[in-house]
């Protein structure tokens, strides 16, 4: 385990969850594109995890979801033992279940290029008016279904970017969702007026969104 950023290579610290074939879940590294699995194969507790080219069962977790949005990577081979990350320059080993924070992970999301805000992923509900007023608080809709009509975003948390006209990227922090989908953010005052912006939210579980308007300068009405 190393501190976030210190890698001097750092898309080695970046992670694709990608569903496994037969269910479950496995981590491949982005750098090198192998995934996260037991050194051994022996799924029992205190293995170590390496990294192996995706083709094996022992890199296959079940993703379990905690009451505090942590998430617990339980080995797919051995339900009994979890991934867990004891300190700062250990190796990430297999453990029984415990309750010291070792097992919990935060998923936490990449920060999106100008190249992720796809035609396809825009929402054009996202951002209610089409401008909006500079260090404005901004109302946010990020209402989605799945096919049986579940509210993909009541009551869950995504991660606001926002991306100025000259395509400075600033993270907003994280963004709370209501029952009804609906959150806000606060524009930076580093945010010119009279140029177009792009707000973009990302989740755990669902794509990204996003949607543009205008931020109207300086004594402009409303």
């Amino acid at each position: 385990m190393e501190d976030a950023g210190s890698a001097a290579n750092k898309d080695t610290q970046y992670w694709h969850v990608v569903a496994a074939p037969k269910g479950g879940t496995t981590l491949l590294n982005k750098s090198g594109g192998r995934m996260a699995g037991i050194w051994t194969g022996n799924a029992t507790v205190g293995q170590r995890i390496g990294q192996w080219v995706d083709n094996s069962p022992t890199g296959v977790w079940n993703l379990i979801k905690t009451a505090d949005g942590y998430y617990k990577f339980q080995a797919a081979k051995n339900t009994n033992v979890y991934l867990t990350g004891a300190s700062q320059g250990a190796p990430l080993t297999l453990q029984n279940a415990v309750e010291d924070g070792s097992q919990e992970w935060r998923l936490v999301q990449q920060a999106p290029t100008s190249a992720d805000l796809t035609k396809g992923e825009r929402s054009r509900n996202l951002i209610a008016t089409s401008s909006v007023g500079a260090k404005a608080t901004v109302s946010l809709d990020a209402a989605a279904s799945d096919p049986a009509g579940t509210a993909l975003h009541a009551n869950t948390t995504g991660r606001a970017y926002v991306f100025a006209a000259d395509g400075k990227v600033t993270d907003l922090g994280p963004v709370s969702f209501d029952e009804d989908q609906k959150g806000s953010v606060t524009l930076p005052v580093t945010i010119a007026g009279g140029k177009k912006i792009k707000i973009a939210v990302v989740f755990d579980d669902t794509p990204l969104m996003w949607d543009s308007a205008t931020v109207r300068a300086a004594g402009a009405g409303g």
